[in-house]
This record gives structure tokens, C-alpha cells and sequence, in this order.
């Protein structure tokens, strides 16, 4: 067996799509022997819409297609920034370490592989341990957002220490994976010591063979995820397929959405025009974009750097699919379009009659959707599908690993 990689996992689920279904289990076919440790909420884990697991995964630890499982019941108590904070300052250990540190040390991994800003904490913590024991252990810090968002509503003593956090996590990370180039320049401007590298949320690429409309069949919006105020609101979808249904046949396809989300709770007229499959394994999604057009993007971006920097699953599951997303001005994803011309961009204060408009028009010119389309899954397949992105993770591996060298 190759080296023992370590995940850290303080708050996503064990079957989070970038955790389990594509880094690690990439890092497994590669040859190397992967744990991942995650934690359980009221003593279950919890799965991908957050649903308790009260009837599998039961065990403390296990094996699952091929990874190894160590699970631990959180600490009750918030985190304490200053206390971290001072500890991270004197280079000390923390003398009260918690149960992820104390399992990642007893693991005695050869690389950690943190994916939050609290379990980089950890990691460094684990680092500094295995060191005093004179094991040396390179650390890979995975941010799937930037943290702290400096638009998020906090308070500026706890704003500042959260940043001085990140300043002195960064002098002892060997390097920084994370989702978008925003991020990356952001975190590029607070210490350019440290490597920072994208890895995209992009699936792997399935078998794929665009179809040709048929005469006047409907429209059909798709929408993969978590449907929320500030981003994919059901309400909002109400709306745009109201306003385009005054002129054109349009229907939507919600690939999760929210547990709550049933046809019930739809407006009568609109309830043969939506069709909810709900939530879905990472690896059906693919095939459950079957007959979808356009997907659709939301996203607010007021008091959230995040939600503009976002380049999410959604983005790349549509385009490995041949479909063209329609997004308001997230300025990753708007770039990302214009310069492969691969979707369409409404406004970044768009309102479901702009959307809306926008659907009107592309319905209107369906050899610019099927060309955009086939744009689309060219530049997963030459580019940003995951065998791209594994192949970068498998980079950054071997060169923490082999050569010792950042």
C-alpha cells in the first residue's frame, strides 16, 4: 500500500461529492491508502442533504469502497478564536486538542488533507505533534470557500482574528487547494510563499451524445442542488416559469431542491410544467439531466465574496452534459462563459422577468443553445473534467510526498 493520506473533516458530510467521490477515491485508484475522518451529528452521520444515516454507517469505523472511516462526535462548545489564535502565534501545541486531533494523531499519517478552515486548524495542530514525536507529515489545506468572507456580517474583532488565523495557518500549510481563481488571487495576495492551486468541482465525464430537439417540444430548465433564498429560490423559479410560460412552453427539472420541496407546494397551474426528482447519489446526477436544455443559475451576491467567486457543482455538472448554463453575474462564472462561450449571462440583479426574457430569446434561437452546448462539453472534455483535475491532484501528491519539495 502507498502512503497514509489523512482527510480532516470538521463540518461536510463523509459522501461530500469533492471529498469522498473524487479526491479520495481518485487518491485510492492511484495507489494510496486513504483515511478519512468525519463527524456525526447526534451520534449518526449525516448525509449529503444532511439527513441522519440512522440505518447505515453505524459503526465507529469501517471500510467503504475502498476508504477507511473514522468517525468522532464533535465537541458541543463554539470555537475560540482567540484561543486558537494564540496558539498558533507561539507555535506551541494546544494542550486541550479535541477528538479530530487526537485520532489524526493517532493515525500518524504521512500527508493531511484538511477541508476546512477549523480542520486546518487541527491538521496544523497534528503537524506539530507528530513533529515532537519526530514524524515528519507534509499538510494540504482544501478551501472550498473563502474564509472569512470579508462580506459576511460579523463582528471586526472577530473578523480580525479569523484573518490572523489564516495568516499563520498559511506559514505552515505546504500548499492551498481551492475551487475558484478568485480565491486563489485572494489568497495569493496574503502570502505568495505559499502555492495556491485550483482544483474545480467537475465530475468525471460519462458518455455523452447531444440530441436534436424535436419541432416545438418544451423548454426545459434544469437545476441541480440545495434551493435557498440566496440562491436557486423556489420562488423565484415560480416566477420565471409563469412569465415564460405566457409565451412559450417552458417546464423546469429540480435535482434536489429541498426536503420540504413537493409538488404540493407548487401553484396548481404550474404543477405538470415541473418535474422534482429530488436528491440524488453525486454519480446519478448525469443521467438525471436527461431531457434538460438550459441550466439554471442564481445567485445573490450581496453580502457574500463567495457566492461571486462560486464556480459550483452545478456549473460543471451542466457543462460536462452539453448544456449551456443561464447565470447572473457570479464573475467567476460569468469569465469562465465568456471566455469559452459556453452559457449565457443575465444581469447580477436579474429578476425572474429577466430570466425569464432570457429563455424567451434562446428558445427563439435553438442553434445557438445547441452550439453553446456543444461548446460547453468540449471544454469539459479537453480541459476541466475531473480526469483533468485528478491529474493536478495527483501532481501536488507526489510532489509533497516523493520530493519533500512544495
Amino acid at each position: 500500500m502507498g502512503n497514509r493520506v489523512c482527510f480532516l473533516v470538521a463540518e461536510h458530510p463523509f459522501l461530500d461529492a469533492r471529498i469522498f467521490k473524487k479526491e479520495a477515491k481518485s487518491l485510492v485508484q492511484k495507489g494510496y491508502d486513504v483515511t478519512i475522518i468525519v463527524p456525526r451529528r447526534k451520534g449518526f452521520l449525516f448525509d449529503i442533504d444532511g439527513t441522519l444515516m440512522k440505518d447505515r454507517f453505524l459503526e465507529v469505523s469501517f471500510m467503504h469502497e475502498g476508504v477507511r472511516i473514522l468517525t468522532y462526535d464533535p465537541p458541543t462548545g463554539k470555537q475560540q478564536p482567540a484561543r486558537q489564535l494564540s496558539y498558533l502565534r507561539t507555535g506551541k501545541v494546544d494542550p486541550l486538542p479535541g477528538p479530530l486531533i487526537k485520532l489524526a494523531v493517532k493515525h500518524e499519517a504521512d500527508l493531511y488533507h484538511a477541508h476546512e478552515f477549523a480542520s486546518c486548524y487541527d491538521a496544523i495542530m497534528t503537524k506539530r505533534i507528530l513533529s515532537l514525536k519526530g514524524k515528519d507529515t507534509r499538510l494540504i489545506y482544501d478551501s472550498h470557500e473563502l474564509v472569512p468572507d470579508p462580506k459576511e456580517r460579523m463582528s471586526q474583532t472577530v473578523r480580525g482574528k479569523l484573518e490572523e488565523i489564516r495568516a499563520h495557518m498559511f506559514k505552515e500549510v505546504d500548499i492551498v487547494i481551492t475551487v475558484s481563481a478568485s480565491i486563489q488571487q485572494t489568497y495569493q495576495r496574503i502570502n505568495r510563499n505559499v502555492p495556491i492551486e485550483v482544483l474545480f468541482n467537475s465530475p468525471f465525464l460519462s458518455p455523452y451524445d447531444q440530441k436534436a430537439r424535436v419541432g416545438n417540444s418544451p423548454l426545459v430548465l434544469g437545476y441541480v442542488g440545495r434551493m435557498e433564498e440566496h440562491k436557486g429560490s423556489l420562488a423565484k423559479l415560480i416566477q420565471i416559469l409563469d412569465y415564460g410560460n405566457q409565451s412559450i412552453d417552458l417546464r423546469a427539472k429540480i435535482i434536489g431542491g429541498q426536503t420540504e420541496v413537493n409538488t404540493m407546494e407548487l401553484p396548481h397551474h404550474l404543477r405538470d410544467k415541473v418535474d422534482i426528482v429530488g436528491w440524488l447519489p453525486y454519480t446519478n446526477v448525469a443521467q438525471a439531466l436527461t431531457g434538460v436544455d438550459i441550466g439554471w443559475i442564481e445567485i445573490n451576491t450581496n453580502n457574500s465574496l463567495n457566492r461571486m467567486y462560486s464556480m459550483p457543482n452545478k456549473f460543471f455538472s451542466y457543462l460536462e452534459r452539453g448544456i449551456p448554463p443561464l447565470v447572473n453575474q457570479s464573475r467567476d462564472m460569468k469569465t469562465f462563459i465568456q471566455k469559452y462561450k459556453c452559457g449565457f449571462v443575465v444581469k447580477e440583479d436579474a429578476t425572474p422577468l429577466d430570466f425569464a426574457n432570457a429563455l424567451i430569446q434562446l428558445n427563439d434561437d435553438w442553434k445557438e443553445v445547441s452550439e453553446t452546448g456543444k461548446r460547453a462539453r468540449k471544454v469539459m472534455e479537453d480541459w476541466f473534467s475531473w480526469e483533468h483535475m485528478e491529474q493536478k491532484l495527483f501532481a501536488i501528491y507526489d510532489r509533497l510526498l516523493k520530493s519533500g519539495k512544495r
